[in-house]
């Protein structure tokens, strides 16, 4: 009696870099995992992997990936590279975030401005829409930070309690709350320490400076 060796068929797999560095085509054994896979690059991409199918559905393959066919062809998916740059009109600096189109972009930390309150990232000078970090970019592009000002309003009670700052937007009316002085009578509130004639506050006024 003779001994036989089945031999294992081979598959060739073909790599679509599109338009990306060439890589070779290679041989694997039928039935078993395609192994490392190569690099490819694009001048202006970012790879986003290789994929069994043009139209890119599914996860990108691994090394895992176990070729059934013999003759399998994956696809280099690719997304321009594009940058978003972050006007914060006189706040802290932020750099420009270099990323992949349509993929999400991880908010950056909020910009400060002094005497000022940040109220948001908008897509246009004049803040209309508010920008959505999650939906991501197609192309460069510059978003706006939108700023509020701001007053601190010190409130010293005169009762033996310390005084408290709060901050006000600019022109918004504030009220100050209830303070107790047992064995007085409130007679107002005033932006002098001296109670100036024409220093009275009226409660719930347009807050317009500190």
């Amino acid at each position: 009696n003779g001994t036989y060796i089945s031999e294992v068929p081979m598959a060739t797999v073909t790599y679509e870099e599109v338009e990306g560095t060439a890589c070779e085509d290679v041989e694997v054994n039928l039935t078993m995992p395609v192994g490392e896979l190569p690099t490819t690059t694009r001048e202006g991409y970012v790879f986003m992997g290789w994929y069994d199918n043009a139209e890119y559905t599914g996860s990108p393959v691994t090394a895992e990936y176990v070729i059934n066919e013999m003759n399998v062809t994956l696809y280099a998916k690719w997304l321009a590279k594009v940058t978003l740059t972050i006007n914060t009109n006189e706040g802290t600096a932020i750099a420009p975030i270099n990323t992949a189109a349509t993929l999400p972009i991880e908010s950056p930390a909020e910009p400060t401005r002094e005497g000022y309150r940040f109220d948001g990232y908008f897509c246009e000078t004049t803040f209309e829409n508010a920008f959505a970090f999650a939906d991501g970019i197609t192309e460069d592009t510059t978003i706006y930070v939108k700023w509020v000002k701001v007053w601190n309003v010190t409130i010293n009670p005169n009762n033996g309690e310390e005084a408290t700052v709060v901050v006000v937007d600019e022109n918004t009316n504030y009220s100050i709350p209830s303070f107790v002085n047992p064995g007085s009578v409130l007679q107002g509130w005033f932006t002098t320490e001296t109670f100036a004639d024409g220093s009275e506050y009226a409660n719930g006024s347009a807050i317009t400076a500190d």
